[in-house]
This record gives structure tokens, C-alpha cells and sequence, in this order.
């Protein structure tokens, strides 16, 4: 009865507080009730966390987040990648909670205060205040150099390198917080080395000298670059006398010189002296005039050819083997310094024997006795159209230009080199076979046989087979005439018989 008397007088007689059921509505608790953020060097950011809880089962509305008073200076509240003035209303769901870091860097060295101030829809509290503080202590300061940079000329293909020396001159360290080109940059411009930021150049304590950090720049043109060349690079640091520096760029480029060879490929005779000729060369600059660099890049296995009048306009070159001439040619215009071209002129001289075939044997052996076979289409071994060591080779065609010659030992009798030399061949298939002849006395010592095609004096395939005794053939290969040069036209057989 007491229980009723009494809610019952407070009904009637006072205006009582309504009680509070957290299970139906937002109730908000903010965390820490206050931020010092303690000395730091001017312009040196330092971030606190404030946390929003919401301690009931209802979703709060945050409705604001902002500082007080406007217009303060020192502090930021982030808002994803940037800081300002406040946030834009959120929900909190219930038994949840949500961070708000708030940011201060002191423009100069003295004290500075403000509030975080959060507006929500919590009926008991609809505004909470959170006094900040903060104080700037020491102050960063730098020095740089230089105030422009040029490159001055910059060969095309290569790279020039200058450098942007920042001293940190201030009680504080140094913070650079940004370091990019200036949009409409030249593209060619570059950085060597990291460029990571905020990167921190310590103060320097005690009477020690400034430290220092370089930040190196590159420029390397292409021969799409336009010349002159220019841009800026942006540099923002902690001091307050110098957040946003500007260092304009300039650069110049000398474009590559070009190396001509007139006349390109050639298939000369063997022995037939040739001239190349690389005065059509030019410097698209008119750094004149050009100095000439010929060098023989490759040239047959036991060839002593060499070029004559290597550093003038044409040279000169006698070919001595059969096989395939590279030679290159460079030219240096007249710059300071020079460039030389990127791309050497290069030609191939195909030096071509009389034979435009030629199949060739050897082995390890000096008794035994082998023999080549080249079979026509039509022809059968040991038969017709089959040239070999015991035939005259006489009836591939009746036209005896069209014959080939079978050249036996080479080096005098036995170990080869056997050769069959075809001058002009008659386009078709021809089959290549090798018999071991005869052992003279050598019974059951294997023989270690090469054969060699050649297509113009070039070797296009090779085919080694050890064949064990007198007797055996070996059906090496067959040719497909013209077979369009390197193996195309070449397809191995591989079968050895009587062996």
C-alpha cells in the first residue's frame, strides 16, 4: 500500500523523471570526455581517436560531427582520405560503436584549443562536447637548391640526372608530405630511387651540421619527345614558411643520328669483292658532320676476311669462304657529347659457292671406306640416277650442266671429306644414303659417321650415325629442292640397315 501511496503522490504532485528503457532507444557514450594532444612540432600532424558507442538496442542517429569554434585553426576531423571541419550524420547500430579521429598540427608554437562537439538523437544527451588541446613546441624549417633545375641536351635513349638537395634547418624535424610532378609534366621526366611520403628529414641536435636528403630526378627522352621540354616539381613539407614549393624543369633533347646502308642484303659470287655504302646516314639534328664505326659482326668459321676502311663513308670487304657476311654500321654525330644511333645499320652478305648443294661426309676412321649416295626422283640405289663413288653421275639430266660431281676424299684416301657438289639442281625430292663400303681389314671397329647438306654454302643440317660394320646403309635424309632455305626442305630418315 505504501509503494502505491507514494508513485501515486508523485503523479499528482511532482513532476517525477520519466525512467530510461535502453532496450528501445539510442543512448550514446563518448570516449575519451577529453583530448590533450600534448606538444608537437609545428605543422607535425599527431591523431587521436574518439569512440561513439551506443550503448542501447535502438539505432542512434549521429547528426553531426563538428569543431567549435568555426574557423578554428590546428585541428581536422578525417573524413575517409581527407580533414575538415566535421562529418555528415551516420547511424550507430545498437551495441555497437563507430571512431572519429580527430587531427591537429600547430600552425605556429604556442597552445591551441577547441571542441569536438557530436550531435545525436539521444533524448538525455543530445549534444556532448569534448574539449581539445594541443601545443605547438618546435618548428621545422628547410633550406633547398636548387631553385630550377635544366638538363640541358639529353641524348634520345639516354638519361639525364639532376638532383634537388632540402636541408632541414628547424628545431623540428622536417616532414615532406608530397612529391609529385605538376600535371602537364613532361612525360619523360622520372624519379631515381624511392619517393614515398611523409618521408622525415630529422632536426639536426647539438651543434651537428644540417641533415640533408636528395631527391633525384631523371629525364629520358625518346624519339617522340618534344623538345624543348618542360614541367615542375611540387614539393609540400612541415614548414610554415615553406608547405608548397615549385621547381620548374627544363630540358632539351638531341635526337639520335640514323645509320643507312644503301643497297641492303646481297648474294654475291664467292671471292667477289664488295662495297658497302653509308653516306645516305643523317643526324636529324644536323650535328655534322658524322664519324662512320663499321664492324664485321660475323662471318664464316674459318674465315679471314676483314673490313677495309672500317671509320669512312663506304667500306670494303673480299668474301673467302662460302656462307653468310653480318656486318654493322654506326655513326656518331657531332655533339658535345656525341651520340652515337641507337639501331647500327646492319647487312648480310651471302657469299654463294658455284654448287648451290653440296652433301659432304666425314668420319673418325682412316681404313674403313664410306660412301655417299644422292638418289634422284626416279632413281633407285645402285641404280639409275644414283650419284655415288662408282657411278659417273652422268644421267640426272642431259643436260651435263644439270649433273652433279661426286668428289672423292677430299683429303686423300679414307676419313673423307666425300663430297657430291650440285651446281644448279634440278628442283624435285632426292633421297641421301650412306654405305660403310669396306673395312679393309678393320673388321668390327664402329665408324663414327657425319653428314653435312649445305644450301648455298651454308650448313643447314647435320646427321651424325655410327655404323658397326662393312655392309650397312644408312638412309640418312631427304631433300626437297628447292626446299626455301635453312631445314625446310629437309626431313630426316634416320634407318640404317645391315648394321
Amino acid at each position: 500500500m505504501k509503494r502505491t501511496t507514494s508513485a501515486l503522490l508523485c503523479g499528482l504532485l511532482f513532476a517525477c523523471p520519466k525512467a530510461r528503457v535502453h532496450g528501445v532507444s539510442g543512448h550514446i557514450v563518448v570516449a575519451p570526455d577529453k583530448i590533450d594532444f600534448g606538444t608537437s612540432p609545428v605543422l607535425m600532424p599527431v591523431t587521436h581517436t574518439a569512440t561513439i558507442a551506443n550503448n542501447g538496442t535502438a539505432p542512434l542517429h549521429i547528426l553531426a560531427v563538428s569543431l567549435a569554434p568555426a574557423g578554428v585553426v590546428g585541428f581536422c576531423v578525417a573524413a575517409g582520405d581527407t580533414c575538415g571541419a566535421g562529418l555528415s550524420g551516420f547511424d550507430i547500430k545498437g551495441g555497437e560503436s563507430a571512431a572519429v579521429k580527430v587531427t591537429f598540427a600547430a600552425p605556429e608554437e604556442k597552445t591551441y584549443t577547441a571542441t569536438l562537439v557530436i550531435d545525436s538523437d539521444d533524448p538525455d544527451r543530445p549534444t556532448i562536447e569534448v574539449p581539445l588541446r594541443g601545443t605547438g613546441s618546435t618548428v621545422a624549417a628547410m633550406t633547398f637548391s636548387p631553385a630550377s633545375i635544366d638538363f640541358g641536351r639529353v641524348g634520345e635513349g639516354h638519361t639525364g640526372v639532376q638532383r634537388v638537395r632540402i636541408n632541414s634547418t628547424g628545431t623540428a624535424d622536417l616532414a615532406i608530405t608530397k612529391l609529385v610532378y605538376e600535371d602537364g609534366s613532361a612525360p619523360e621526366l622520372g624519379f631515381v630511387g624511392s619517393v614515398k611520403t611523409p618521408a622525415i628529414v630529422p632536426a639536426a641536435h647539438g651543434g651537428q651540421a644540417d641533415n640533408a636528403v636528395d631527391i633525384v630526378l631523371r629525364f629520358s627522352p625518346t624519339s617522340k619527345t618534344v623538345t624543348p621540354s618542360a614541367g615542375a616539381l611540387l614539393i609540400d613539407t612541415s614548414d610554415p614558411k615553406q608547405q608548397h614549393l615549385r621547381i620548374p624543369i627544363t630540358a632539351t633533347v638531341n635526337y639520335a643520328p640514323l645509320a643507312v646502308i644503301d643497297g641492303g642484303d646481297q648474294q654475291v659470287p664467292l671471292g667477289q669483292r664488295v662495297t658497302l655504302d653509308g653516306s645516305k646516314s643523317s643526324d636529324p639534328d644536323h650535328d655534322n658532320p658524322l664519324s662512320f664505326h663499321w664492324t664485321l659482326r660475323s662471318k664464316p668459321t674459318g674465315s679471314s676476311a676483314v673490313l677495309t676502311d672500317s671509320t669512312k663513308p663506304q667500306v670494303g670487304i673480299s668474301t673467302d669462304l662460302p656462307g653468310a657476311y653480318v656486318i654493322e654500321l654506326v655513326v656518331v654525330d657531332a655533339a658535345t657529347p656525341p651520340l652515337p644511333s641507337l639501331v647500327p645499320a646492319r647487312v648480310t652478305i651471302a657469299a654463294v659457292p658455284p654448287e648451290h648443294l653440296r652433301i659432304e661426309l666425314v668420319w673418325d676412321q682412316p681404313f674403313p671406306d664410306l660412301d655417299t649416295h644422292l638418289i634422284a626422283d626416279g632413281g633407285t640405289y645402285g641404280g639409275a640416277k644414283d650419284c655415288t663413288a662408282t657411278s659417273l653421275c652422268s644421267d640426272f639430266s642431259s643436260d651435263p650442266s644439270k649433273n652433279p660431281q661426286y668428289v672423292d676424299d677430299l683429303l686423300g684416301e679414307s676419313y673423307g671429306p666425300e663430297a657430291i657438289l650440285y651446281k644448279d639442281p634440278i628442283p624435285g625430292k632426292y633421297s641421301i644414303a650412306v654405305n660403310y663400303y669396306a673395312d679393309h681389314g678393320n673388321f668390327g671397329v664402329p665408324v663414327n659417321a657425319t653428314l653435312r647438306v649445305y644450301e648455298y654454302g651454308v650448313v643447314v643440317s647435320e646427321f651424325p650415325q655410327v655404323l658397326n660394320k662393312a655392309g650397312a646403309v644408312w638412309n640418312v635424309c631427304t631433300v626437297d629442292w628447292p626446299g626455301g632455305g635453312g631445314n625446310s626442305g629437309i626431313t630426316k630418315l634416320g634407318t640404317v640397315t645391315g648394321n
